[in-house]
């Protein structure tokens, strides 16, 4: 999962930082050119989180929603940025040359899931807990789906990453 400032794009902002993310300079990311899914946090206007899934052989992006309609026109403009970024992107870390392949744009094309996300509910603000929640489902091979009552769920999840968190030792 990339860093939520990846998700811009924008060769002018944390280009360095970039750069070593996406072309496996560090270690906790591997680069582009060996997988075949990233997984992108977005924010929309430092309000609501949705999570993008980039397949990087069929060039289509996922977008999990967990806000409902609420930010769809802000999605949809994520998305036009995105798309006319990314082939810049790709060059910046060597995306191609690592391929041994001719630079091309790719054509995104933009999903929404085929059956509905879980939309949050209450005061909560949970749409940060459901991209974590949806990144940790997807890497699992996991449709992102819950029938059960939402708040509820996100609460189990906020509990659990906070007890995988403090109780985990970092050397």
């Amino acid at each position: 999962m990339q860093p939520g400032f990846v998700e811009s794009f924008d060769p002018k902002k944390n280009i360095d930082m970039c750069k070593r993310i996406a072309d496996g300079s560090i270690p906790m990311y591997p680069a582009w050119h060996t997988i075949d899914r990233v997984f992108i946090p977005i924010n929309l206007l430092h309000a609501h989180w949705v999570l993008g899934e980039l397949d990087l052989k069929s060039w289509e992006l996922t977008i999990y929603d967990f806000g409902g309609d609420m930010f769809t026109n802000q999605v949809r403009e994520r998305v036009s940025v995105f798309r006319k970024r990314l082939n810049e992107f790709l060059n910046l870390i060597g995306y191609f040359k690592a391929l041994n392949t001719k630079p091309f744009k790719p054509k995104v094309e933009l999903l929404y899931p085929p059956y509905q996300v879980p939309v949050q509910t209450g005061p909560l603000g949970d749409c940060g807990p459901w991209v974590c929640c949806f990144v940790e489902q997807r890497t699992q091979g996991l449709d992102v789906f819950y029938s059960g009552p939402t708040r509820e769920y996100a609460m189990a999840f906020r509990r659990r990453m906070a007890s995988v968190m403090f109780d985990s030792i970092i050397y």
